[in-house]
């Protein structure tokens, strides 16, 4: 003979194993985004500007065993100045032009003088070279000065142009002197990377065969002159002119920071 539970004892049973069901299906609802989310990539990671030219990434947070790494994000552009309308045929910034401490730190001293235009007292020249990775040969390259000036201004103003080839193409000084114009209208000297031989406008010569970093403070004749902080110039004047096609020339085979 069977037994028959009673209908209420059914019903409770019947509501138990529903239950059961639901709980088995939301756990494993809810593992899978746990999974999902552990999975997910981290988009955390950093860019910075390197010097030598290259753009190198910060590296990623490490990601646990077994799960893809996180892919590097792409280094910033740094922002295009815009063109000044109505610049004024003459500007001159104020700077604080020193003459530089040691041999080889014509780059931190011509960095330094690009902040002083920002900054009323800027780094010393040997922090400077710590951030350039100036040693006794020198600062490598203008992509150093570049990155060194847009981390200690906190911004991405700067940008690095290089003149490929021994001399420039007059697209090329035409391309200088506009960014001469807009810098200094911008209030940024220009730190330029120079070799050679030149005669300023007042006749005295500068000559750096080996290589010499300066700065661009001002501009006359609509940027066809440009007037040079030199912190290495310690027979002549620290501060001198020149016509921009002779400092594209200067340049030519290396690169300067606007």
């Amino acid at each position: 003979m069977k037994r028959t539970l009673p209908r209420s004892l059914s019903v409770i049973m019947g509501r138990r194993a529903q239950t059961a069901v639901l709980g088995v299906a939301t756990a494993a609802i809810i593992g899978g985004l746990g999974i999902g989310i552990a999975n997910a990539p981290d988009a955390s990671t950093s860019a910075a500007t390197t010097a030598t030219g290259a753009s190198a990434v910060a590296a990623a947070p490490a990601a646990a065993p077994g799960k893809p790494a996180a892919q590097p994000a792409k280094p910033a552009k740094p922002a295009v100045k815009k063109a000044v309308k109505k610049a004024p045929a003459t500007k001159n910034l104020r700077h604080q032009a020193k003459l530089q401490t040691t041999y080889y730190y014509c780059g931190p001293a011509a960095t330094r003088i690009a902040l002083s235009a920002h900054m009323k007292t800027p780094p010393a020249q040997s922090t400077i070279a710590k951030q350039l990775g100036t040693t006794t040969d020198g600062t490598n390259s203008a992509y150093d000065i570049t990155r060194v000036l847009n981390k200690m201004l906190k911004t991405k103003r700067y940008h690095t142009t290089m003149i490929a080839g021994p001399k420039a193409s007059a697209k090329q000084v035409e391309q200088l002197r506009k960014d001469v114009v807009v810098s200094i209208n911008g209030g940024d000297p220009v730190v330029a990377n120079i070799a050679g031989t030149v005669w300023d406008t007042a006749g005295e010569k500068h000559s750096y065969n080996g290589g010499h970093y300066l700065s661009v403070v001002g501009y006359s004749n609509h940027g066809k002159t440009v007037k040079i902080a030199d912190s290495a110039d310690t027979v002549g004047r620290n501060t001198y002119k020149l016509p921009v096609t002779k400092l594209a020339n200067w340049i030519a085979s290396r690169g300067y920071s606007s």
